[in-house]
């Protein structure tokens, strides 16, 4: 651990911002739904089928073509009275005859000091869910510069070098471009989740031809951001149909407890498109 020079945070800052673009406006919604004031996002992951019928806490009751801002509401059905089931880590909803797992959104600055009155304090970078369709993936974290103020009000410095995201495709997740079967999404919508919502965002993109070609041009991705529930924006990009390399690049700006700039990546391979899409 070494301490952290501004001066670098800020260089890197500059370099990561090159040639990609800022949020805009976005025109559609991940899909979720609200359970108990709380929003969970849907996801690919299969429940037991042997819920037991005592978790379940309720039934869907409403549908939205938005963001759902009223309890049992969904966007991503217009059955009514499908169960609602209290697991693990979230919620589990019955949807297309199988109990499927509903991830929640996180809130920033929850944790043992946001208890106690005091902002909680972000010792290392965030993890970034990429929500694509109804799969959830964890993007890879590469290089980041991170400072956080220690319990004893001491500010310390992290510097942390990775492979370039050209060099990285081992240890890399994918997302299979297989059309959505929610009717309301774009087929190559993906739509990305921080546990805390960083203050800027940035997403380039390179061909998977540029495997190893870490001089290689990168290509600006359009950002799009909107309003999630409780304050917490929801960024979304297009995703280009093909097999394409993704690297995302934020920065948090908290400069009483923590901040710097992180660089995330995943890649992209054609699937199968869903003949069947409802329209």
């Amino acid at each position: 651990m070494k301490k952290s020079i501004a001066i670098g945070l800020t260089l890197l800052f500059i370099v990561s911002m090159a040639g990609c673009s800022l949020y805009g406006v976005a025109s559609d919604y991940p899909a979720a739904i609200m359970v108990g004031d709380t929003v969970y996002y849907l996801t690919s992951q299969a429940m037991p089928a042997e819920i037991d019928k005592s978790a379940v806490i309720g039934y869907t009751e409403s549908y939205t073509d938005a963001f759902p801002k009223e309890n049992n509401a969904t966007n991503f059905n217009r059955e009514l009275n499908m169960p609602i089931a209290k697991v693990e880590n979230g919620v589990a909803v019955l949807y297309e005859n199988e109990w499927r797992f509903c991830t929640p959104e996180s809130s920033a600055y929850e944790d043992a000091s946001a208890k106690t009155g005091n902002t909680s304090v972000l010792k290392e970078p965030p993890q970034l869910t990429i929500m694509y369709a109804d799969e959830g993936i964890t993007a890879l974290r590469g290089t980041y510069s991170w400072t956080y103020q220690d319990e004893d009000k001491t500010f310390m410095g992290i510097e942390s070098d990775s492979l370039h995201p050209l060099q990285s495709k081992e240890y890399m997740p994918s997302l299979h471009l297989t059309r959505s079967t929610l009717s309301h999404i774009e087929p190559f919508s993906a739509y990305l989740q921080f546990e805390t919502v960083p203050n800027q965002l940035t997403v380039c993109c390179w061909s998977v031809e540029q495997w190893d070609h870490i001089d290689a041009e990168s290509e600006a991705v359009a950002v799009s951001k909107y309003d999630g529930e409780a304050d917490q924006p929801v960024f979304q990009i297009p995703l280009k149909e093909g097999s394409f390399i993704y690297e995302v690049v934020a920065t948090w700006e908290n400069a009483e407890a923590y901040g710097g700039t992180a660089h995330y990546s995943f890649y992209t391979e054609p699937g199968t498109i869903d003949a069947s899409v409802k329209e």
